[in-house]
């Protein structure tokens, strides 16, 4: 389709290597592991792009001059600064971070965390992120489940998340990645009233359209001891998305649904 910008969005959480001791969680990626996807990404050509780029081309109709990659982490773990942020600079890829903003200088929790928990960015390691060129935008205040939630909370996880995440930046943060990647039809309204240009879901898919800013496509990238770099290209290039973009042209019609009849209300009383 004419309208269908093609920049695949490689979603990354912890690259580190997993805890001894314990299987493996699916977040973690080793750093050799992720090395090694981003020269193959320079050694055959694909450029980076920061996902504003993309919510870019969405608003001005405009592709790429080249084959392109966008690539994000969530949650705004420490070792995105020390073991990401290297080897993103070695291989000039531009990269953005979704931070959870009501954990920064603590831990989140899991039920694969140690029981410290994995720690969170300090404000001064989001500046320093920030000044080495990576975008720093939210998810959110808790991690939270926003599905769990209601309208008036979830508004205040969007609108609280990024006046925090812009005080410590002194930049604009209009990007928002949604915690589990779950969304129901009044969050695009809630986006849009608590100032953000797009939002980003687990929908799986290398494609999008306009309709779809607030609910855009990632590709997880998920641990696997067996995971071979073919593997990788696979899901980035050959593997058919048509179930999944089944799936997210339903949720949308329930968004416009929703829209038309009037049954979104949702007020900010600010």
């Amino acid at each position: 389709m004419k309208n269908t910008i093609r920049i695949p969005v490689l979603l990354y959480h912890r690259i580190d290597t997993p805890p001894a001791g314990k299987p493996p969680h699916a977040v973690f990626i080793e750093p050799y592991r992720f090395e090694n996807h981003l020269r193959w990404l320079k050694r055959l050509g694909w450029q980076g792009l920061y996902l504003s780029d993309l919510v870019d081309c969405l608003d001005n109709g405009t592709h790429p001059d080249k084959r392109s990659v966008a690539i994000c982490f969530d949650d705004g773990h420490r070792d995105n600064l020390t073991n990401a942020l290297p080897i993103l600079k070695k291989y000039q890829f531009p990269a953005t971070v979704f931070v959870v903003a009501g954990k920064i200088g603590e831990a989140l929790h899991f039920d694969y965390t140690p029981p410290e928990g994995d720690p969170v960015l300090s404000p001064d390691e989001i500046r320093e992120m920030s000044e080495n060129g990576i975008s720093i935008q939210s998810h959110g205040m808790t991690h939270a489940r926003l599905v769990e939630l209601t309208d008036a909370e979830v508004f205040r996880e969007m609108k609280d998340s990024k006046e925090i995440l812009e005080s410590i930046i002194n930049k604009k943060v209009d990007l928002f990645a949604y915690p589990y990647g779950n969304a129901r039809p009044s969050f695009e309204l809630l986006a849009k009233r608590a100032g953000y240009r797009a939002a980003f879901s687990t929908y799986r898919g290398r494609d999008h359209k306009p309709d779809e800013r607030y609910f855009l496509k990632r590709l997880s990238i998920l641990y696997s001891p067996e995971r071979k770099l073919f593997k990788f290209f696979d899901h980035l290039v050959i593997k058919s998305y048509a179930k999944s973009q089944w799936k997210l042209d339903n949720f949308l019609k329930e968004v416009q649904t929703a829209q038309t009849d009037g049954t979104i209300s949702f007020e900010d009383n600010d």
